[in-house]
């Protein structure tokens, strides 16, 4: 009778021990499961900000390729008006430069 009640005594502390590891393993797992559904929010809201940036960062080249090619042409009308006055240092700015400069 004694084994009998020992072998239950020893059983009923085994399974205390395993269920108290499995309550520590399921905290863990529960940290764990929240610690990723926040990572996965904090990515959400970086790509959303990585889209704006990338609208914003579109918009702003194409405000720079459309000044680049104004003042390319700018520079094209210089570039004449030098071409047309080799001696323009030593004169008065002509019209057309002076046009083009404004």
């Amino acid at each position: 009778m004694k084994i009998v009640i020992s072998f239950c005594i020893a059983l009923f502390l085994a399974c205390a021990l395993l269920m108290n590891g499995l309550l520590k393993a399921n905290r863990t797992i529960k940290a764990k499961e929240q610690e990723i559904k926040t990572q996965a929010e904090t990515i959400k809201q970086k790509e959303a900000a990585l889209k704006l940036y990338h609208q914003r960062s579109r918009a702003m080249q194409a405000q720079l390729d459309k000044l680049t090619a104004e003042t390319a042409g700018q520079n094209e009308q210089i570039q004449t008006a030098i071409q047309k006055n080799h001696d323009w240092a030593n004169q008065a700015v002509p019209e057309d430069l002076a046009k083009a400069i404004k």
